[in-house]
């Protein structure tokens, strides 16, 4: 392997175990997932989801979040009975369960929004607009990157075992 893209990845690792040891910290979490204490970061991911792509079945919930369907069904239930979330019946099939955003969910996820804008509105403030569009294209690249590359994974069969992280 060439040097430069050993200390590349060397460096990366570094960032990404500090964004994830930056990340977990109380304050974080609720400035990015609004001030609502009852949100975990999988629920925010879970709702932002489902505010984007709009209402999906439990199943492909799960297989979105690499997650066994039972404990996507226990966190739909938190959701719902926090009120964020509602459940009801596929028109085609009866017996499976639609998950949609309710109007509550839609303002925790707004109230995160305005949160984030200001914390990274300020953190980035002396970054310029070509550095901050730099970024922002960048992780997303690379999230799209992982993202497939774990879906292989997980589709070959040879994801590690221990538990997946959602996306």
């Amino acid at each position: 392997m060439d040097r430069d893209v050993i200390e590349m990845t060397d460096r990366l690792r570094v960032v990404f175990g500090d964004i994830t040891r930056l990340a977990s910290r109380g304050h974080l979490q609720r400035t990015l997932h609004g001030h609502d204490a009852r949100l975990t970061p999988t629920d925010g991911w879970l709702l932002r989801h489902l505010a984007v792509e709009g209402p999906n079945r439990v199943s492909q919930l799960a297989h979105w979040q690499a997650v066994d369907r039972s404990t996507m069904t226990s966190q739909v239930a938190r959701l719902e009975r926090a009120g964020l979330v509602s459940r009801s019946a596929d028109p085609q099939d009866g017996r499976v369960a639609i998950i949609s955003v309710t109007e509550e969910g839609l303002r925790t996820l707004e109230s995160g929004l305005d949160a984030a804008r200001a914390l990274f509105g300020e953190v980035l403030s002396d970054w310029s607009a070509e550095e901050r569009r730099v970024l922002v294209e960048s992780l997303e690249r690379l999230t799209i990157s992982l993202e497939e590359r774990l879906d292989d994974d997980v589709s070959a069969g040879t994801a590690p075992s221990g538990g997946a992280s959602p996306a």
